[in-house]
């Protein structure tokens, strides 16, 4: 999955205030708040995991659209989870930045989608907003809240997931087997 597919598809990542979307989105945004606050935490994990098939189904379950509507117009995401195999990620800084630093950098600019997805602070308006609805995630103190949604401006009551935000819904899973040598184990076995 290209995390342009996901940047695209802005109807598919758009909610709409007092749905049961919304409140999925709610969901999942303090559930990863609850996962930055504790990464390690298995309860943490696999609260975000239900948080975020919850919203995803709740994005599947969006009416198809009438035949002849742009694709991009489909408000559905039907996409749940993204597999690699062997995929590298520990050696990230080395494979698709110039270091460390640069990664960082890139997941915070949101040049690279994370997983989970990277969450921002927020502008006095949008926190305003946020607390308006009585149902995100507010921190203490309200200034170091964090989000991975924002309202779309001129759209009241409109939220929408960023457009680096597409593990927000997408389960990644990479499949990778740490072990060495294991060539001379299969063959170990066979004598």
């Amino acid at each position: 999955m290209r995390n342009v597919f996901w940047a695209e598809r802005e109807a598919a990542r758009s909610i709409q205030d007092g749905t049961s979307g919304f409140d999925a989105l709610c969901e999942l945004e303090r559930a990863a708040g609850d996962l930055l606050a504790c990464p390690e935490v298995a309860h943490a994990q696999s609260n975000y995991g239900k948080a975020q098939r919850k919203l995803r189904r709740r994005l599947q379950g969006r009416p198809a659209p009438a035949a002849g509507t742009p694709a991009e117009q489909d408000s559905r995401w039907l996409i749940s989870d993204f597999v690699t195999l062997g995929s590298p990620l520990t050696h990230a800084e080395l494979l698709i930045a110039r270091s460390a630093a640069d990664l960082e950098q890139r997941k915070i600019e949101r040049e690279l989608p994370t997983a989970p997805p990277f969450r921002e602070e927020l502008d006095p308006e949008v926190l305003q907003r946020a607390q308006a609805t009585g149902k995100l995630p507010i921190s203490d103190p309200p200034a170091a809240t964090l989000l991975l949604s924002f309202p779309v401006p001129g759209n009241g009551g409109v939220w929408e997931l960023h457009h680096a935000a597409p593990f927000a819904v997408v389960r990644w899973t990479n499949i990778y087997d740490p072990t060495k040598l294991v060539f001379s184990a299969i063959l170990s076995v066979d004598r």
